[in-house]
């Protein structure tokens, strides 16, 4: 177990985070790019139940860790390349606003994405 925590702080420093037991907005632009890939998959802490994910290969995405109607959900936001920092927090803040007042965050990204597939197909019908 030390020899993990000495991981962790160490990692930390790495990518200039202080460890804190509940950090808020940790992540910097710059630690996000720089953020290395290890032996195996670990998460960074940004802080409100958002984590950088780094897969053992080098794949970076966000990961939104919240619990739903009592159960702990891991939501993924999308890959570093395709949503930055600040737009993994503001989608990170309203997600747990939808769990927090006992809405399903997972449901409503779904029902999202069928009403904006349906809007491109009656706009590509029309045309």
């Amino acid at each position: 177990m030390t020899g993990e925590k000495d991981t962790l702080m160490r990692v930390a420093k790495e990518i200039g985070q202080e460890r804190r037991r509940h950090p808020q907005e940790a992540l910097t632009d710059r630690a996000v790019q720089t953020a290395k890939a290890g032996d195996c998959a670990r998460r960074i802490a940004d802080g409100g139940g958002l984590y950088l994910f780094v897969a053992p290969g080098g794949a970076k995405s966000w990961v939104l860790r919240t619990v739903v109607k009592g159960k702990r959900c891991d939501l993924g936001l999308g890959g570093v390349t395709f949503v930055s920092l600040a737009e993994a927090r503001e989608e990170a803040r309203r997600l747990r606003r939808i769990a927090r007042t006992g809405g399903d965050p997972l449901a409503e990204r779904r029902h999202e994405r069928l009403n904006g597939d349906r809007l491109v197909n009656d706009a590509k019908e029309k045309e």
